[in-house]
């Protein structure tokens, strides 16, 4: 095996994913870049991913520089994560989860960005990939707007993200970043999102790949896809805002109105999607989106959007 690039260390997350976490591993194995250690943590899934896993053992042996199998008790995916960089070795960083999948070129054309650009964290497209219809689609058609000024105004960008949580997990990571931000903060219940705030606050340089990299596979047990995971999914995001308002040594300008205009947008989401799949419940959160911060646009286009669907 060739070691004349720098180790890259991938980490998979799994948690319940007996379905799919082997067509994970197989994406990782095809990779054409060869320099890699693969460690896989089991979050105590409650189905046959430990299994599943086991069966790749040997064959991820023979393909990676190092291969680890960590199988423990339920943590949550903060602490997941922790153990895998902690167990990790290489230069640079990514994570995929147990359900997603790598294009075969993607840590080569990752790890040639880091060498011909100035960065510690990359960011890239990918596509979400509708496994029950078997179809995809790419996640950004044209650059996203805030490429144009992620390193050029970081108060922006990050007030920007703290409304929209626009930064996708895909990508990778120096392991200078952890470094320098320290680990994912095992208080809270969801990761990225933090992560990608701390690295704007602490002025860590960003790349933007625009080729997609990444599958991202949507199915019936994604957070996104089911009601009681969504409402996970907004205690998190609503914990991360806290966490924000909080921290005295966070300063931005009218930051009290953007605390509340952020906590709007995740309310008026969530009455977006409780709509979409019929739950009478949406009426709470529009009620709280309002609450919050009362000249939401957000609020009122899905309002007049609901009324005129009520019409017709």
């Amino acid at each position: 095996m060739s070691n004349h690039k720098p180790l890259v260390s991938v980490i998979v997350p799994a948690y319940n994913h007996e379905k799919f976490v082997g067509e994970c591993i197989e994406s990782i194995i095809k990779q054409t870049y060869e320099n890699i250690e693969l460690i896989i943590v089991n979050d105590g899934s409650k189905d046959n991913t430990s299994q599943v896993v086991k069966k790749y053992e040997n064959k991820c042996k023979q393909r990676f520089n190092r291969f680890i199998f960590i199988d423990k008790k339920n943590e949550g995916i903060c602490k997941t994560l922790n153990r895998g960089i902690k167990e990790s070795s290489g230069k640079y960083i990514c994570f995929l989860a147990s359900d997603d999948l790598m294009l075969n070129s993607c840590i080569n054309d990752l790890v040639n960005y880091y060498i011909n650009n100035s960065v510690e964290r990359i960011i890239c497209n990918f596509y979400l990939y509708h496994y029950n219809i078997n179809t995809k689609e790419l996640y950004y058609n044209e650059n996203p707007k805030w490429v144009n000024y992620m390193n050029l105004n970081r108060q922006k960008f990050y007030i920007e993200n703290l409304l929209q949580n626009q930064i996708t997990t895909f990508g990778m990571y120096c392991r200078t970043v952890f470094d320098k931000v320290g680990l994912f903060d095992e208080s809270l219940l969801i990761e990225d999102w933090d992560m990608n705030l701390r690295l704007i606050n602490k002025d860590i340089k960003l790349g933007y790949v625009s080729k997609p990299l990444y599958y991202y596979r949507k199915h019936s047990k994604n957070i996104s896809s089911n009601i009681n995971s969504y409402k996970f999914m907004l205690k998190g995001c609503l914990q991360i805002i806290r966490k924000v308002e909080n921290d005295d040594s966070i300063t931005f300008r009218n930051k009290e109105k953007v605390i509340s205009k952020a906590k709007s947008n995740k309310y008026i989401g969530a009455a977006i999607f409780l709509k979409k799949i019929k739950d009478i419940h949406y009426k709470i959160y529009v009620k709280k989106a309002i609450s919050e911060y009362p000249l939401n646009l957000k609020v009122y286009r899905f309002l007049i959007k609901d009324l005129v669907r009520g019409i017709w």
